[in-house]
């Protein structure tokens, strides 16, 4: 996986900028993934510019970027991006004071792929907090959610995007600062069922980072982690399954698919197996976003649980329209393992 991570340049006179300092040191390989870090620069026109030669020569898998808002006492955690700006002068001496894509079907906002509910579980049971926000201010913060998520719908890219405001260096110390960082890029790597082990971190550019395995508790009836499937699946749809095996560690994953389209009606189904290291049943809920009534229950009983599932998918259904995640929620996640090898998605043989 590759992840691009930004923050901005300094404003004339200003010798810090949290958004920067906070990223500029991070490892370029940690965990097999590759960051690249860039700092955006403070002007209107090359922010839009700068995010979206990013986006077209890095290809990232995952983007987040960062910003400051001096005013704020906390992390806060953007949902937005609005099309409009009024909010004085770049560094450039440049004011758009209007909306920043001036074309009459431009969009006028985007919404990020992670939004405070997330950030909320990502960070419960640590030292941090931060609150939500739906109004990312009218200047450069702003700019940048909207051009980078105006550039990925434009080039039809499911790329996920967030972004996020830290206070000043003298509000919240850098160290602390840091640690924030880290954690939040560590969550959202997770999210899209990777692992990231930031002491794996490496600054060469060589693969000397590796892929982190998570060690996994054994199934508690000693059973085999190879399932028995009766399905059989013509072609794996699913796109973003990590390589290892992962613990879960927050109530929900969600694995994208090749999107169905209109001629892709037939039975479709979903296998995997999924390690119940508790001593109790734990219930699972798997939903296919493009299906119509997708939803289905199930118990995961201690040890291996070999899941298959079906569907009959009707290509005249207008939720084919959706989006193409398969999701899945377990409330009691802790404990829960996923052979992620096994995970399958796709039309039935």
């Amino acid at each position: 996986m590759k992840i691009l991570v930004t923050g901005f340049d300094l404003w004339s006179g200003v010798s810090i900028n949290p958004s920067w300092e906070n990223i500029k040191d991070l490892p370029t390989k940690v965990s097999g993934h590759t960051i690249k870090v860039a700092k955006i620069s403070v002007v209107y026109s090359k922010i839009k510019n700068e995010m979206e030669t990013l986006i077209t020569t890095e290809k990232p898998d995952l983007i987040i970027s960062f910003g400051l808002a001096s005013s704020i006492q906390r992390p806060r955690v953007e949902s937005y991006g609005w099309n409009w700006a009024s909010n004085g002068a770049d560094a450039d001496g440049v004011n758009p004071n209007g909306r920043l894509n001036k074309e009459n079907n431009a969009r006028v906002g985007y919404k990020t792929t992670f939004d405070y509910t997330q950030v909320q579980e990502w960070i419960k049971g640590s030292e941090f907090t931060s609150y939500a926000s739906t109004d990312a201010g009218d200047f450069l913060c702003n700019a940048n959610i909207f051009y980078s998520l105006q550039k990925l719908d434009n080039d039809l890219l499911n790329t996920p995007y967030m972004f996020v405001h830290v206070p000043s260096e003298t509000t919240m110390a850098l160290d602390s600062q840091k640690k924030f960082v880290k954690l939040i890029i560590q969550k959202a790597v997770q999210e899209l069922n990777q692992s990231l082990d930031w002491s794996t971190g490496t600054s060469s550019g060589g693969d000397s980072g590796g892929t982190t395995t998570i060690p996994t508790t054994p199934p508690s009836n000693g059973g085999t982690e190879t399932p028995t499937t009766s399905i059989q699946i013509q072609k794996n749809l699913l796109n973003n399954v990590a390589s290892n095996d992962i613990n879960i560690s927050s109530s929900s994953l969600n694995y994208r698919y090749d999107a169905l389209q209109r001629t892709d009606s037939g039975k479709y189904g979903f296998k995997g197996a999924f390690v119940n290291n508790n001593s109790s049943s734990v219930t699972m809920i798997i939903t296919v976003d493009q299906i119509d009534s997708s939803e289905r229950t199930v118990t995961l009983k201690p040890g291996t649980n070999n899941v298959e599932l079906t569907w009959n998918v009707d290509g005249t259904s207008p939720s084919i329209y959706f989006s193409n995640t398969l999701r899945v929620k377990i409330e009691n996640y802790s404990g829960i393992t996923v052979k992620s090898s096994t995970l399958q998605f796709g039309k039935l043989v």
